[in-house]
């Protein structure tokens, strides 16, 4: 049964890829190229030809902990979850392995089929909110980006955090949308969902609610509709409040992270992250693993610029390192598009607070990372939204079998799209 299961996920991506490239012909075949890379790196690793990255670490050890967990009555198992840490992961795979039986590519097929619907439902966002050029560029960085298929061919819990992270962006732009409330809560329930699966996402939610709350607060004194402007502020206060009550209590979050309003507790987690000292081939150079934050704040924007652009040029040490070094000018380039979007007013109103969200993800993600080759881990789980954030300078749509120039969207219908 656990082959006729991966060959069912291999052509439900097929699947998926074909019903969401259906909705503007210039995607379809980047989503079809997407699934079929992803296809053939599993067909490598399953002929012990080629194995992904990280596949022969984490990965394995989650399967094997799955298999093992797979023999146990399902009360237990369900009591084995905790949301604080990678187990919750290992869970749902041993689940799968109870029903299906024992495969040692199902979890992998299964991350194949999320890891498709994420580059859908990133895509078909761009292609709502801003133009159908803009998908077509956002397609192809999202369909080619070698980490995202990395991530999709991997017994690793990323691609189901990026799927309620990019689930929770899809209903965010309803909020921006529509202005109203419900869509909002449901994007903030699916960042918390997010987070139970990766800590790190804990930053969308803090930086969602945040936003709310100022902008609530600037339209309450605008004036304009007020009750409309004072129920919302009331909503920002109560979720003020509340985050208050939780992070009061102190929220343990895995991976050494907790939420607390005592200023020694959260100091403390901060310090203490820069404390050890880095290693490994890819570790960041000693004066920014190592330092006190709290006197040399410095220390924190430089760790959130090694986590999207590192290894820099002095840091490459061997070939390795030149693949990062290509991210790193990716994420640079895409960081320089996004800024020019912002800035000439292509990303305004309440989508500004896509920019609350990558910026705090940044700051969260980056505390944590001392290694470069972690930080393209970790930041490949916002890529998404760093091309969302760089797609409205996306121009040019990519049309294939046409001899016909390509559409040229002008930066003012792209305004009108996005614009409040």
């Amino acid at each position: 049964m656990g082959d006729f299961y991966v060959l069912s996920c291999v052509l439900a991506a097929y699947a998926i890829a074909l019903m969401a490239g259906a909705r503007q012909r210039t995607l379809l075949p980047w989503f079809l190229a997407a699934v079929t890379i992803r296809v053939a790196m599993l067909a490598l690793d399953a002929a012990d030809i080629w194995a992904p990255p990280n596949s022969n670490t984490d990965a394995a050890g989650f399967i094997r902990q799955a298999h093992v967990l797979s023999a146990q009555p399902w009360p237990q198992l369900i009591a084995a979850l905790d949301y604080r840490s990678a187990i919750s992961y290992v869970v749902s795979g041993a689940a799968l392995f109870k029903v299906i039986g024992f495969h040692p590519y199902a979890m992998q097929a299964t991350n194949l089929v999320v890891g498709t619907i994420n580059i859908c439902l990133a895509t078909l966002l761009v292609r709502k909110h801003i133009s159908q050029a803009a998908a077509t560029g956002a397609a192809v960085l999202l369909c080619l980006y070698p980490f995202s298929a990395f991530n999709s061919v991997v017994a690793l819990r990323e691609e189901f955090a990026i799927l309620f992270f990019v689930a929770g962006l899809v209903s965010l732009m309803k909020w921006v949308d529509r202005r109203s409330i419900a869509p909002f809560f449901l994007a903030n329930g699916f960042f918390v969902l997010a987070s139970f699966v990766h800590p790190g996402f804990i930053g969308a939610v803090i930086a969602a609610a945040g936003y709310f709350m100022v902008t609530a607060v600037k339209d309450l004194g605008r004036g304009g509709d007020r009750r409309s402007s004072m129920i919302s502020a009331l909503v920002g206060f109560v979720m003020f409040l509340g985050a208050v009550v939780v992070l009061a209590s102190g929220v343990q979050l895995g991976k050494g992270i907790e939420l607390s309003l005592d200023p020694d507790a959260l100091a403390g987690t901060i310090e203490g992250k820069f404390e050890r000292e880095s290693m490994g081939g890819s570790a960041y150079p000693a004066f920014v693993a190592q330092g006190n934050p709290i006197s040399s704040p410095w220390l924190i924007f430089a760790r959130m610029a090694y986590l999207l652009y590192s290894p820099f040029p002095w840091d490459v040490r061997s070939a390795v390192h030149i693949g990062g070094l290509l991210v790193g000018f990716l994420y640079l380039w895409l960081s320089m598009r996004a800024w020019r979007a912002w800035r000439t007013g292509l990303i305004g109103g309440r989508m500004r607070v896509l920019g609350w969200i990558f910026l705090a993800l940044t700051l969260v993600f980056a505390i944590g990372t001392t290694n470069s080759g972690t930080a393209v881990r970790h930041k490949t789980k916002f890529f998404p939204l760093l091309v969302i954030l760089a797609a409205p300078t996306f121009r040019r749509r990519i049309v294939f079998g046409s001899g016909s120039s390509p559409q040229v969207i002008s930066t003012q219908s792209v305004r009108r799209r996005i614009g409040p």
